[in-house]
């Protein structure tokens, strides 16, 4: 039997990581082992999904004879991240950013470069799970740490949300993240918006199954999320959703699939965001459309992934 490894940041509590491995074990019907480190007894090694283009993951790797390919990885051009990967020895690479694969597209071709193809992100994999629910009137939030190193974020965030509270919305907080240290996401609920929210009850849902989270999210009028596959998981839902972070692969899928959802951190005014994304009747369409292509895109990659088993 081959020994098959799936590299990734795997068994530290994230819900959006525990989603690829779920979908890799769903996709490809054979024994994987997870884990953050490649054996060199391994018959195949996979990296991904998300941002494995690091020392961490690809020291030494390179010596290792077994086929290696990526599905569903971050690989930013402009750094260090495609050299890596190219100097690993990759086979084939999957990469869920069209802006990254066009910037290598374009550029020189780099020493050991593997042949390169887009997907995204490799949770849309499970859109044919999703079991959708009737909306109510209800919004729903993801926070990270970050919030607590942006005071201005959590009072003008929590200025919104009482202001929609007294319009008659339920606001419900969920969990992404259930590490062993006390920044997670429950903690940061907790500490940033016990006071500034004034929420005494303040609950904190949590799954560790990222379909039934899907679920949960398509009762949603309005997600507001910190977290990218809280954006990711409310397309699936076919929830409109406000993501709140810094440039990068959250701004990148907003950008890519055209919608106006992203806003930095550093946004003075939220409130208004929301009130737009609330009362845009053709987004839930656009959000189900981009659903059932992403999942149509993934299923094709994983079909050219079976062929390496």
């Amino acid at each position: 039997m081959k020994k098959i490894q799936v590299i990734g940041w795997y068994g530290e509590g994230n819900l959006g990581d525990e989603h690829f491995r779920s979908v890799f074990t769903r996709a490809l019907p054979v024994p994987l082992t997870f884990s953050k480190v490649a054996q060199p007894d391994s018959d195949l090694i996979i990296f991904g999904g998300g941002g494995v283009a690091c020392c961490a993951y690809l020291n030494g790797v390179g010596e290792i004879q077994a086929p290696k390919i990526a599905v569903g990885v971050d690989v930013a051009s402009a750094g260090r991240e495609w050299d890596r990967l190219c100097a690993s020895g990759l086979d084939k690479a999957w990469i869920r950013s069209k802006l990254y694969l066009r910037d290598i597209t374009n550029r020189p071709p780099t020493p050991g470069q593997p042949e390169f193809h887009y997907t995204p992100d490799i949770a849309f994999f499970d859109y044919d799970l999703v079991k959708r629910q009737p909306k109510e009137k209800t919004i729903g939030v993801i926070l990270t740490q970050e919030v607590m190193r942006c005071p201005g974020v959590v009072r003008n965030l929590s200025k919104s949300l009482n202001f929609l509270r007294v319009q008659g919305f339920n606001i419900e907080f969920l969990s992404y993240y259930r590490g062993n240290n006390c920044w997670d996401d429950t903690a940061t609920m907790a500490l940033g918006f016990y006071d500034a929210f004034k929420h005494r009850e303040l609950q904190c849902y949590h799954t560790d199954d990222p379909v039934e989270m899907v679920n949960v999210l398509s009762k949603y009028q309005l997600l507001v999320t910190m977290r990218f596959h809280g954006a990711i998981h409310a397309t699936m839902a076919h929830t409109p959703f406000l993501l709140l972070g810094n440039p990068g692969k959250h701004s990148l899928f907003c950008s890519q699939e055209g919608l106006s959802c992203f806003y930095p951190l550093d946004t003075e005014n939220l409130l208004g965001p929301m009130l737009r994304l609330l009362s845009d009747t053709k987004l839930l369409s656009q959000l189900e459309g981009i659903s059932i292509a992403n999942h149509a895109a993934v299923t094709s990659v994983f079909a050219e992934v079976k062929k390496y088993l």
